[in-house]
């Protein structure tokens, strides 16, 4: 399975601290090595082509564009529900690299 990091996600990790560094990407590799036979204790379905990969407090989205998976944003959860800001930057994002296809 190949995933692709958005460089905006690549900047955003690299501001964090080391532990929650290591924990997203711990994550990414469990997503890259067991897909979606993972629990939806760590991933669930957003929409048609997104997914959102769960490291403790933080909300990975991953869109599908076969056959790769791009990791098109990160944030940290606050609530239960998603904001209206992060459905934007998911469609944004989303978009454009479906165009690029």
């Amino acid at each position: 399975m190949k995933i692709i990091t958005d460089p905006r996600v690549d900047k955003e990790i690299f501001r964090l601290s080391l532990k929650d560094q290591t924990k997203i990407n711990e994550y990414i590799k469990l997503f890259k090595e067991y897909g979606f036979g993972l629990s939806r204790k760590y991933l669930k379905k957003i929409d048609k082509n997104i997914w959102e990969l769960r490291p403790d407090k933080w909300r990975v989205f991953i869109l599908e564009v076969a056959p790769e998976y791009i990791v098109i944003h990160l944030m940290r959860k606050q609530s239960q529900k998603m904001t209206k800001e992060t459905k934007k930057i998911l469609a944004r994002r989303s978009k454009e690299y479906l165009w690029e296809k």
